[in-house]
C-alpha cells in the first residue's frame, strides 16, 4: 500500500489530537488550545501551530513548485518530515530550525529527498523513508526522473544531492511501505 507525504502528516496531526484529548483538565476540558501564527522568512513563510506538548511548523518555501516542509518540535527535541530543495530556501531554513535552539535528531523523507546542503548543518540526524521511497529514489525509479528533470528545468537553484548513499538510509518498520 502506498502513502503519501500528506498521510502521514494528518496521521501525525490525529495522533497530537488524540495526546491533546488524553492531556484534558476536570470534566474533560483541554487545558491547552492550539495556538497559530505566522512567522514571514525572506522567500518562504512558517506557519506555527502550537498543540500544548507538541508545535508543527509548516515551511512554506514559495518555490517554483510550491512546497512544503514540516517540523514537529516536542520538549527537547525537532523531526523534520521532508526538506525544501531549492538553494534560495535552505539557508532561511536552516536559520529557523537553528533558532529553535533543539536538536534535529529524525528526518523523515518521502518525495523530497534532495537538498543535502540541509543536513550538512546538523550532525547526528537519522534519516528514516519506506522501502518504497528508496526505490522511487533509486535510478529507473518515479523521484529520481522528477529529480533529473528538476535539474534540468530549474538549473543552479535546484539542489539535486541527496542526503545520503541509500545503503547509508535508516529504513523505519514503523511506516507503511
Amino acid at each position: 500500500m502506498k502513502f503519501s507525504t500528506k498521510y502521514i502528516v494528518i496521521g501525525l496531526f490525529a495522533i497530537t489530537a488524540i495526546f491533546s484529548a488524553c492531556a484534558s483538565g476536570p470534566a474533560g476540558k483541554a487545558t491547552v488550545s492550539p495556538t497559530e501564527k505566522n512567522v514571514k522568512l525572506g522567500k518562504g513563510t512558517v506557519q506555527v501551530i502550537n498543540f500544548g506538548n507538541v508545535t508543527l511548523h509548516a515551511y512554506r518555501t514559495n518555490d517554483y513548485l510550491g512546497d512544503e516542509s514540516y517540523i514537529l518540535e516536542g520538549k527537547k527535541s525537532l523531526v523534520a518530515i521532508e526538506l525544501p530543495a531549492f538553494h534560495s530556501n535552505l539557508g532561511e531554513y536552516i536559520s529557523y530550525v537553528k533558532g529553535l535552539n533543539k536538536p534535529l535528531t529524525d528526518v523523515m523523507l518521502s518525495y523530497h529527498p534532495t537538498g543535502a546542503d540541509y543536513l550538512k548543518e546538523f550532525s547526528g540526524v537519522k534519516i528514516h523513508a519506506t522501502a518504497a521511497s528508496i526505490k522511487a529514489w533509486s535510478d529507473g525509479g518515479a523521484i529520481k526522473g522528477l529529480v533529473d528533470s528538476f535539474t534540468k528545468t530549474f538549473g543552479g537553484d535546484f539542489d539535486p544531492c541527496f542526503h545520503i548513499t541509500l545503503r547509508g538510509l535508516i529504513t523505519s518498520r514503523n511506516f507503511p511501505a
